[in-house]
């Protein structure tokens, strides 16, 4: 199962995001900061860009969700 997020905000975005307190991380990919979190079993990316907080949350290993992070912006897009 993979949940996919997306919030359009004015000013800050105003969510929070729980975490495990063994894995917190950011991540960057073409300019666009990722944070990685692990909450109850599955891995989370939060990002945002101009007005649009993203969030990506899914039940594999940490290195598929990289691999999806990294196909985002396959190409400069």
């Amino acid at each position: 199962e993979i949940v996919y997020k997306l919030n359009v905000f004015n000013g800050k975005p105003a969510h929070q995001y729980y975490k495990d307190d063994t894995h917190y991380e950011q991540y960057e990919q073409n300019g666009t900061v990722y944070y990685i979190i692990r909450n109850n079993g599955r891995w989370a990316a939060v990002w945002t860009t101009e007005t649009i907080e993203c969030v990506l949350s899914l039940d594999c290993q940490e290195e598929t969700l990289r691999r999806i992070l990294r196909s985002i912006h396959v190409n400069g897009g």
